[in-house]
């Protein structure tokens, strides 16, 4: 009850949220008395550490001897508060399970970038013209990250999208992948509703709303807008890219220093990592404490080291190395597994640099006589060989199949003909064909090959391209085929890859076609079509036709897994997974290999014996211990449950070669060698008489049973050694000598069985096997041993499955009734996990023909009380911790001292855990189907109760099936009905779940619907995915035919501590800097100078935040919640402090911002206080705009546009469409605005000044190119700032009288047609062409000005001039399209393209004339007068030409 009310959060309310998240956990009560003890131990230390104050300054400095005691006394204190919240928060992670519940592994470091960058501000390169607008200018759509809900995008998207615009795919869904781009074209009321043509498809497909994002508005224009780019603008670009390479460089991202909290002093332990540390040897026995301490003394060549000073000793890092393979060899269990996981372990003790050396060389760390194995072997010398062993990986570890076929073929000393890279640019043109499936590349592979002559090295080249083609990354295919071409190829692909077994070709084509099979059958299911056209006899065949090359039989082998689909695959598209064959087609299979035998000649050897032939070649190949384990795999397939290929194969040797398996010294191949040899033995099969050795037994219960529990890791053989453990623990005359309690099994390892039950819950005899397990291990058990309340949820899920089976329920009665009596704990947690509801079901099922169910519910029952207690003391402690953790993080942040606290990582860890997982309601499922009227599907996730989906059909056939998204495990499934539906309302309904369509044959749960119900729960807490679930209403009320259902609602993962920790943590970090900010907004507001110390204040407090979050936080979500309160409590109320006019008028940043400009200036004369002033001034700001975290830039800010014609129109939808929606002006508004007022009091003192100046426009652009480099180096390329120069030259220009305007504006003009007839007489002169550039770059904000009107009459007059001149046009083309914004009457334009078409007229003219005279002569030489009309034709040659410009 110590929880404290901080941040504006109601007591009650925190521990209410915290219990409904806690009923999902199970705690016995011991467990929990002893977290009890450990949360009020830590209580007790932190209010000692509370009362020991820090010794103040005036004490050190008047009596130092007072101030050190004090300063000792107080670094105890924190040690003892250290430890004993690390040993709080180390139980707490076991009890509660987080150990175990996600993967324990080496997790890579979260990537170190700025916790404060949440989206970045768009940027430009170089002024352009501004006909090429941004793309949020154009577009300005939301995406799906911008909405809470999927619900609030879905009527968003519902609301913008119209057919034209174009959209992207944001999610795989069937035939359309992630990525993908196409064209909206209508949508319905079907399920999915939006059709789109998709580009990569080149057809239409349906997909969902919320599945895709608007990238494009409709139409053309836009789009030929943004892509259109002035042919002068690229030319000058490559040149002034060179000249001036600022304009180019890329936008500014990490502005400010951020310190690695591992990298200072790393030949030295901090004080955090050396206190970790000592936490693990604190929980040594003592006098292995008292040994570690001794060697640790000697290290440091001290001659005393008492605990105050091994509290504050300063460690370096070899020691620290030393050290932790000494506790390394000495911890055990849970404690050895938290050492490996621990910060310290992986940054000193797991130096991956350090063990990958150790793994090459295969050496140990040199034992030097400071290494803790030579200090401590004569104090050790019975421990086991492991407490020589040091901190390295093993020099040999098991290959994969793709590297050991890589190693064997360099062993064989193969190699590819250098003839066939050119061999292969015959299938060049097989890549380059576009957007073909894999499927139609591997048929013109195929073809080429076929219709070639060149033989077998063309036939290894292909064979080699499709292997590539095929193992090409799942993203990288998303050409799909039609059915029955895929047919065709199969059968074209099947025949050919047969016939080169079959050819009995060179050992290296062979195993380049086996390579192929293996990825091609891996990839796709056509298996049994390959074993039924012969391709099965042809791979044994082939692997009896090269006995001794190890290559081909571990090809070979790896083709067969793949057959049977046994093991796992390490291909892209399926790595780490297979692919088993049904019930169906693997009794098939097993038959096709019982009819090769038959078929093959009776003096020939069985094609079979070439698989224990192979399994005994791999066994003598160095490394090949994969190889084995795939023919194990393969045989314990094949004799499953079928005598006749048991007989064939065991005439082939196997028994021999199966015992040579177990005595191989590899664990998981013994084992499964031993499975095989007891399924033969369940055959009955007489052994094989050659060389029988007779006292080799090499049974499952011959091992010993810790053997067995560790071999449950492995699940692909789990069900046999459950099964061998069964016979080992439970047969007659499995009895021990002494109590058995030295049989009993780790908690490791019983968790391990715990899980298997899990896993194989379909399985009968696998789940009353483990149930004789748990009662043999319940007979030996002491108290406390094992975690028995761990056994009740999997048995009660068991219980679920097997609901039709008597006797299996009858069997978890017994048991559970045996655990609740025997072990109190264990009925008190059976009460918070639905144990109660489980027996009613099965009373109801069975009748009550149950033994001992009533009794366990009673038990149950009488428990309740205490659960009460249980849940509410849990949720004491737990409120308790979260509290001290952020009392230790606002303490951290206060002080600047770090966090010293073991585990500290782990516990925030999983407070976090779901911060990146979470999975709301509508993205549990991918989709559902109906059994009838699948029209009106959607409206069962419309969320609307008034609509509802009605069947069709007869009763009892009702269904709905909901495909589960990958790995979403339920936990909640509620259907919504309504009693007003009468007799269409559903009264019987039966849940099922399947792993597909066809096999949905599992029972989840039966639902009795009352006539009043509305929401009816189908499903709750599943403990396993299922990939569809079915809905069946098997009866209606009043006996009614159809049904009617009015929406199901899906919820996803169980709840996490993730949105209680993240509203904790930011609010109390909010109030942190909601004072600091208002501190420092009143010292700026009295002395405006203080600005210059802001930076250091500001990059202080964000560098702390950055490095906890970098060393504690997990994942990104959770550091850019940190980062964005950080930046919304501190930087954004700065930031509207120091950008307010203060009683001047002036802001302080608009202040600093003109000192800036001013000393711009002055830097030659007072060049160094001006550059440290300027320096200070460029830090912060770039500290300010790091990030800017709203939406994109203000209405206010952008380019002015005259508003006609399409966009227009679009631009008053957006407007429109935002008006709802109240957007949080940004902290950069502010800034924009102070930069907008600078620049434009700069341009109207400029212009005040200056106008009537015979430079005045080369005055003019120089200011510009200031203030841009100002921007420049201040703010970096952020369009909102050049929006704002823009915006300040343009509030300057407005300011000028009528009659000035008119004289800039003919300056402006003047000026242009200055250097474009200088552009004439230098032609080809780049430094030219750049001062044309930059003489139209300022001239570009008249546009939207009422001066642009003047501008363009005057440039229209000297346009005309030197057009009648003859000037080049294909100049004036380029600068008029580079400033057309400046011309609203687009008179300029109109003129350029008049003269285009009156060129064009006069060039159609001439033509006309050459074809008139070429009659005329035609004519004469016909008639024979031509030398009569010579002339006369001269005469008319010499009339002269006459050319008319009509400009406007």
């Amino acid at each position: 009850g110590q929880v404290i009310q901080r941040g504006g959060w109601d007591k009650w309310f925190f521990l209410a949220i915290i219990a409904s998240i806690l009923g999902l956990f199970q705690i016995p009560g011991k467990l929990l008395f002893s977290l009890v003890k450990r949360y009020l131990c830590v209580t007790s230390l932190m209010g000692k550490l509370n009362i020991t104050a820090e010794p103040r300054g005036e004490e050190v400095d008047s009596v130092p001897s007072l101030a050190n005691c004090r300063g000792q006394k107080r670094v105890q204190c924190e040690f003892d508060f250290s430890m004993a919240m690390g040993k709080l928060i180390s139980e707490l992670v076991q009890v509660m399970g987080w150990d175990r519940n996600q993967e324990r592994k080496e997790r890579p470091p979260r990537v170190s970038q700025s916790i404060f960058q949440l989206q970045a501000l768009p940027t430009y390169a170089t002024v352009q013209s501004t006909t090429r607008l941004p793309r949020e200018e154009i577009g300005n759509f939301k995406t799906r990250s911008a909405f809470p809900s999927c619900s609030g995008y879905v009527k968003y998207m519902q609301e913008k999208l119209v057919p034209g615009m174009r959209v992207r795919m944001l999610e795989d869904y069937e035939k359309v992948c992630a990525g993908d781009e196409g064209e909206f074209l209508h949508s319905n009321n079907g399920t999915p509703p939006v059709q789109v043509h998709w580009e990569s498809l080149g057809s239409a497909y349906w997909v969902h709303w919320h599945m895709i994002e608007i990238i494009g508005a409709s139409g053309q224009a836009e789009l030929m807008a943004q892509e259109k780019v002035s042919n002068l603008t690229k030319t000058l670009r490559e040149h002034t890219a060179s000249v001036n390479p600022v304009l180019y460089r890329k936008p500014l991202s990490r502005l400010y220093s951020l310190t690695d909290w591992t990298s200072e002093k790393s030949g030295t332990l901090h004080r955090a990592e050396w206190w970790e540390l000592l936490f693990f040897i604190k929980k040594l026995e003592p006098h292995k404490q008292q040994e570690i301490i001794q060697f640790i003394q000697q290290n440091q060549k001290l001659s005393e080291l008492n605990e105050e000073g091994l509290i504050q000793l300063s460690v370096s890092a070899e020691l620290a190395r030393k050290v932790l393979q000494l506790l390394s060899q000495q911890c055990l269990g849970s404690t050895q597994s938290d050492l490996q996981h621990s910060h310290v372990y992986l940054k000193y003790g797991f130096s991956k640099g350090r063990a990958n050396q150790n793994c090459q060389n295969g050496d140990k760390i040199p034992e030097e006589s400071g290494s803790p194995s030579v200090a401590m072997a004569s104090k050790t010398p019975k421990e086991s060989p492991s407490a020589q062993e040091t901190l390295t990986f093993p020099s040999t570890v098991d290959k994969g199949d793709t590297q050991l076929n890589k190693e064997l073929f360099k062993m064989e000393e193969l190699s590819f003909p250098e003839i066939l890279d050119e061999k292969a640019k015959a299938f060049c043109s097989v890549k380059m064909a576009g957007k073909k499936s894999t499927l139609e590349q591997l048929a013109e592979v195929m073809e080429v090959m076929q219709k070639s002559s060149c033989g077998v090295l063309l036939q290894m080249a292909g064979l080699r391209f499709i292997t590539e083609i095929l193992e090409e990354e799942p993203g990288k295919q998303k050409q799909l085929i039609k059915a029955e071409d895929e047919l065709a190829i199969r059968e074209k692909t099947i025949k050919m890859l047969v016939e080169l077994l079959n050819c009995r070709a060179e050992k290296l084509l062979i195993v380049l076609v086996l390579r192929v099979l293996y990825v091609l059958l891996a990839k796709y299911d056509w298996r049994i079509f390959f074993a039924t056209k012969g391709g099965l006899q042809a791979v044994l065949r082939c692997m009896l036709e090269y006995p001794t090359s190890a290559l081909v039989q571990q090809a070979g082998l790896v083709v067969l897994k793949v057959l049977l689909g046994v093991g796992n695959y390490e291909l892209p598209s399926c790595s780490g997974r297979s692919c088993p064959l049904s019930h169906s087609d693997t009794q098939m299979m097993r038959e096709i290999f019982a009819s090769i035998d038959s078929a093959s000649s009776k003096d020939s050897d069985s094609l079979l014996c070439a698989i224990p032939a192979a399994i005994q070649k791999m066994l003598g190949t160095p490394g090949a211990s994969s190889a084995v384990q795939n023919g194990l795999l393969v045989l314990n397939m094949l004799i499953n449950n079928h005598k006749g290929l048991a007989e064939q194969l065991g005439n082939c040797d196997l028994h021999s070669v199966l015992q040579n398996c177990c005595r191989s010294g590899q664990s998981s191949n013994e084992m499964l060698a031993r499975i095989v040899l007891n399924r033969l033995a369940e055959h009955k099969l007489p052994l094989s008489q050659e060389n029988p050795d007779p006292e080799a037994t090499f049974e499952l219960k011959d091992m010993d049973v810790p053997a067995l529990l560790s071999s449950l890791r492995d699940t692909s053989f789990s069900k046999e050694v459950v099964l061998a453990l069964e016979r080992c623990l439970c047969d007659e005359g499995a009895g021990t000598d002494g109590d058995g309690s030295e049989l009993l099994p780790d908690r490791e390892h019983f968790l391990l069985l715990l899980k298997t039950l899990e896993q194989l819950g379909a399985e009968k005899s696998v789940q009353l096997g483990v149930l004789r397990i748990l009662n043999k291990f319940l007979d030996s058990s002491k108290e406390d041993v094992l975690p028995w309340h761990e056994c009740i949820k999997p048995c009660l899920s068991s219980m679920s499955v097997h609901s039709n089976e008597r006797e299996v329920v009858q069997e978890f009665i017994r048991f559970l009734h045996r655990l609740a009596t025997t072990n109190k704990d264990c009925a008190v947690v059976m009460c918070r996990v639905g144990t109660k509801e489980a027996l009613t079901k099965a009373m109801d099922k069975h009748n009550s023909n149950l033994l001992l169910v009533t009794e366990l519910r009673d038990l149950v029952t009488d428990c309740e009380k205490y659960a009460s207690l249980y849940k509410k003391m849990t949720t004491s402690i737990l409120a308790g911790c979260i509290q001290m953790v952020l009392g230790q993080i606002e303490e951290h942040r206060r002080s600047h001292q770090p966090i010293n606290i073991p585990f500290f990582d782990v516990f925030l860890r999983n407070l976090c855990q779901g911060s990146n997982v979470e999975v709301k309601e509508d993205k549990c499922w991918e989709r559902m189907e109906v059994s009838s009227n699948p029209h009106r599907a959607s409206k069962l996730t419309d969320r609307n109760p008034k609509t509802y989906w009605e069947s069709n059909g007869s009763t009892g056939s009702h269904y709905i099936n909901v495909y589960m998204h990958r790995g979403v495990v339920v936990r909640q499934m509620t259907l919504l009905v309504a009693s007003e539906d009468s007799s269409y309302m559903p009264a019987r309904i039966v849940v099922m779940g399947g792993e597909n369509a066809s096999s949905i044959t599992t029972e989840l749960n039966t639902v009795n619907v009352l006539p009043s119900a509305s929401k009816v729960v189908l499903l709750e807490n599943m403990i396993r995915f299922w990939p569809i679930i079915q809905i069946k209403i098997k009866r209606c009320q009043q006996g009614g035919i159809d049904t009617r259902v009015r929406g199901i609602e899906v919820l996803g993962p169980k709840p996490t501590f993730w949105p209680i920790f993240k509203e904790q943590l930011c609010r109390r970090t909010f109030l942190f800097y909601t004072t600091k900010a208002h501190t420092w907004c009143q010292e700026i507001s009295e002395d405006r100078r203080q600005l210059l110390q802001l930076f250091n204040r500001l990059n202080s407090a964000l560098r702390h935040e950055q490095e906890f979050a970098d060393r504690f936080l997990p994942d990104d979500e959770a550091a850019q919640a940190l980062g964005k309160t950080c930046w919304d409590a501190l930087i954004t109320p700065l930031v509207q402090s120091i950008t307010s006019p203060g009683p001047s008028g002036i802001s302080p940043l608009l202040w600093l911002l003109s000192q800036y400009l001013e000393n711009m200036k002055a830097a030659s004369r007072t060049k160094k206080r001006a550059a440290i002033f300027n320096s200070r001034v460029r830090r912060l700001s770039h500290l300010l705009v790091h990030v800017d975290s709203s939406n994109p830039e203000p209405e206010e800010l952008k380019a002015p546009v005259k508003s006609n014609g399409k966009n227009g129109k679009n631009k008053e939808s957006s407007l429109g469409a935002a008006k709802p929606v109240e957007k949080k002006p940004s902290s950069t508004t502010g800034i924009t605005q102070c930069w907008k007022g600078v620049v434009q009091q700069q341009v109207k003192r400029f212009l005040e000044s200056s106008w009537q100046d015979a430079d005045f426009v080369e005055q003019y652009c120089n200011i510009y190119l200031r203030l841009r480099t100002a921007m420049e180096e201040l703010f970096g390329h952020q369009m909102c700032f050049m929006l704002a120069l823009r915006q300040g030259f343009s509030g300057g220009l407005l300011q000028l009288s009528f009659l000035t305007a008119m004289h800039v504006s003919e300056q402006f003009a003047r000026y242009i047609d200055v250097w474009i007839q200088k552009s004439w007489a230098d032609s080809g002169d780049v430094e030219t062409l750049q001062c044309l550039q930059r003489s139209l770059e300022p001239v570009l904000f008249l546009s939207g000005l009422e001066l642009a009107n003047t501008f363009e009459h005057f440039y229209r007059y000297y346009l005309g001039d030197r057009l009648l001149s003859q000037g080049k046009t294909w100049l004036e083309s380029a600068v008029v399209e580079h400033i057309g914004l400046c011309f609203p009457n687009r008179f300029p334009q109109q003129m350029l393209k008049n003269l285009s078409e009156l060129e064009e007229e006069q060039q159609q003219f001439h033509l006309f004339q050459l074809q008139q005279l070429d009659k005329h002569l035609l004519e004469l030489d016909r008639d024979g007068k031509y030398e009569e009309e010579e002339e006369e034709l001269e005469v008319v040659e010499e009339e002269p030409k006459v050319k008319v410009l009509a400009l406007s």
